[in-house]
């Protein structure tokens, strides 16, 4: 079930864009699928970052307490890693429901995909939100 959520949300990040954006679409949909990169714009907390982020997804074993002691044991699981352009990086995983765990904070809950992910308007991009606002956002 999260690899077709996550399919979904990254497969329909681009694919309603221009047709200029469809070997972004179809790029993102290999991620999704096989694991990979690719270059992207993304925001932090409504500021457009000045240049592409590098976006990751692949398996990782996730061990951070709030995650563990919510699903019960650390797992294997797609993973959303975003290396800022400044040299930080964000690591991401989520449950079936849309919600997120901010993986390299001290407290790793309160993050959630923004609406939801079936009837979400996605032209805005891929939008990650703490506390109701904007958090991150890759489009």
């Amino acid at each position: 079930m999260k690899a077709k959520i996550l399919f979904f949300v990254f497969g329909t990040l681009l694919g309603s864009n221009a047709w200029s954006q469809q070997d972004s679409y179809f790029h993102l949909r290999d991620i999704t699928r096989n694991g990979g990169s690719g270059y992207f714009n993304c925001a932090y907390k409504g500021k457009k970052a000045s240049k592409p982020c590098k976006v990751i997804v692949k398996q990782e074993l996730v061990t951070h307490p709030d995650v563990v002691n919510f699903k019960g044991k650390a797992e294997r699981e797609q993973v959303l890693i975003i290396k800022w352009p400044d040299g930080d990086t964000s690591k991401y995983s989520w449950s079936d429901s849309g919600e997120m765990w901010n993986l390299t904070e001290k407290q790793a809950g309160g993050y959630h995909l923004s609406g939801d992910e079936i009837t979400q308007d996605w032209s805005r991009g891929f939008v990650i939100e703490k506390e109701g606002s904007e958090y991150v956002r890759i489009w």
